[in-house]
């Protein structure tokens, strides 16, 4: 989206983080969380091979799926999620083919949680039988200003305060 821009984040450790880059209210919808939904056990082997892939997943409330944004082989996180899967044989390659222009930007898998003493200023609502995510501005924000959101009761947060623990999220409300 336009109106988002990814840069150097101001959460130690992060690296990059979104911002906005006009003044925008309350409600405002940013779109829906990109990436793969997968079986959550299926995705299992992945996490095992790439447990940096973890930090970008959402988990569903119902653990049954995830969306997963990253790499399917590498499990980074890119500038746009090409789509496929490891389990479907030749889907990757199809989607880096002949359905790149299906290639989503995973601009909003940039949002932080905030550090401590920061507010929210993203909310999420989650359709379980569409199995989309969508975000949306839970306080009006001013240009400039970073999105974050808070990553849920089982966010690892050992790191803050410069602690060196892992910072891994599940973004969704449970850990792997």
């Amino acid at each position: 989206p336009s109106h988002l821009q990814v840069r150097d984040s101001q959460v130690p450790g992060a690296e990059l983080g979104l911002y906005a880059t006009q003044s925008m209210t309350k409600g405002t919808v940013l779109g829906t969380y990109p990436g793969v939904v997968v079986p959550l056990q299926a995705n299992m082997e992945k996490f095992r091979q790439n447990p940096q892939c973890e930090t970008y997943i959402w988990r569903f409330t119902d653990n049954e799926r995830v969306v997963d944004p990253t790499n399917m082989q590498t499990g980074n996180l890119q500038d746009v999620c090409g789509g496929g899967t490891l389990h479907t044989p030749g889907s990757t390659l199809l989607f880096q083919t002949l359905f790149r222009a299906w290639n989503v930007p995973t601009t909003l898998a940039r949002i932080n949680e905030p550090p401590i003493g920061m507010d929210c200023n993203v909310d999420s609502e989650q359709d379980l039988s569409k199995r989309h995510v969508t975000f949306f501005l839970s306080r009006d924000v001013v240009q400039g200003e970073e999105l974050f959101m808070d990553y849920g009761i089982y966010y690892d947060r050992s790191f803050y305060g410069g602690g060196n623990g892992p910072s891994s999220d599940s973004r969704g409300d449970t850990s792997f």
